[in-house]
């Protein structure tokens, strides 16, 4: 559906009249290669490994002056990524994105609609391939002298291998308001509400003389987030972002709460040196007290399209000449396993170079 779809769009826009002339092309090719002392992101002892990853990312850009959009870009971007004893990790991703930046009123409104597909694949199993769809909306509105009102719709779906339908579908709707108190110094707050349907049975029961666990209706949440934060722009950049996650369902083990904290700074250091440090901390409790009698698996499939939830990394670029970049980082993980409230650890070490040519947004 979303892949139609950005063919769709995409033809909108190129047959709307008035169009500028030229496309912007821009290119990234990236190779890394380090060491990850978990692979296997075992909770106890375990043996590390090197891996090699490559990825490349290619993008068209094109200026309109149409009512539907005045800007379109199409992304491309994949990598390849190998365990050097480890050929079960072995995985490799493809995904196409289009964006479609529009004007709105006569006030300087914006919007952006995003559509995007992602697969991913492991060479070695078929256990763990998924896809994923989303579409996205952001809106922005200047709202007072000095604030900006920036409404969000996005909908996700994942599709786990072999299975008949999509197992999990969600739709999030956010309001968030930022506030410049100066030239450089930024603050923000938002509110999001949003549902999760699974296709997947609910767990209901947990049974205490022995007999197999109760299942219900296929699972389903309701997801509130609330977070607020600072961003400081200027030759330091920094944001900080804390947000309180609350999530209830109808399936046990699946209603907890979270509080989540967020950073990243940037600054220039010597010569042409960079350096950035930047995590995700999360520190999540669930209220069903079953949970102490009982195992709940969740599928591998969709913990490996979730992002991570605890890190903490530090990285250097320096860059060499007008496209290249060398960067070293180490990142460290506590993130959770397949089995619900239990957390594995792993440091990972990684050096690369970075070739890039044109401009690209991103992904």
């Amino acid at each position: 559906m979303v892949l139609a779809s950005l063919v769709v769009l995409l033809c909108a826009a190129l047959s709307g009249p008035g169009h500028a002339a030229g496309w912007d092309i821009g290119a990234r090719l990236q190779s890394a290669g380090g060491w990850d002392s978990n692979p296997n992101e075992a909770t106890a002892e375990h043996d590390g490994g090197g891996f090699f990853r490559a990825q490349g990312e290619l993008g068209f850009a094109r200026p309109f002056a149409t009512p539907f959009a005045r800007r379109a870009e199409l992304s491309i971007r994949g990598f390849d990524e190998r365990y050097m004893e480890l050929p079960v990790e072995h995985r490799a991703q493809l995904e196409l994105r289009l964006r479609l930046d529009q004007s709105i009123g006569r006030r300087g409104g914006a919007g952006r609609l995003e559509l995007s597909t992602r697969h991913r694949s492991y060479p070695d199993t078929t256990q763990r391939n998924f896809s994923r769809d989303r579409i996205r909306w952001d809106g922005r509105f200047r709202l007072g002298p000095r604030g900006t009102l920036r409404p969000s719709l996005v909908y996700d779906q994942l599709d786990l291998n072999g299975s008949e339908a999509d197992d999990r579908k969600s739709f999030e709707v956010g309001m968030a308001y930022d506030w410049r108190l100066r030239p450089e110094w930024i603050v923000f707050g938002g509110l999001d509400l949003g549902g999760i349907a699974y296709s997947r049975p609910s767990i209901q029961r947990i049974p205490t003389d022995g007999q197999p666990v109760e299942y219900g209706s296929d699972q389903s949440d309701a997801v509130r987030r609330v977070r607020v934060g600072v961003r400081r722009l200027g030759k330091t950049v920094a944001q900080v972002e804390y947000g309180y996650l609350s999530q209830s369902s109808n399936s046990l083990g699946a209603s907890f709460g979270s509080h989540q904290l967020q950073w990243i700074i940037s600054r220039s250091l010597v010569g042409q040196i960079r350096g950035q440090f930047f995590g995700s901390i999360e520190a999540r409790r669930y209220r069903d007290d079953e949970l102490d009698d009982i195992e709940i698996l969740l599928p591998g499939e969709e913990l490996e399209a979730r992002d991570d939830n605890n890190l903490v990394a530090l990285q250097v670029a320096r860059s060499v000449g007008d496209r290249l970049e060398l960067h070293v980082r180490q990142t460290w993980f506590r993130n959770e396993t397949i089995r619900i409230g239990t957390y594995y650890r792993k440091a990972v070490w990684s050096a690369g170079l970075t070739w890039q040519f044109g401009r690209l947004s991103g992904f």
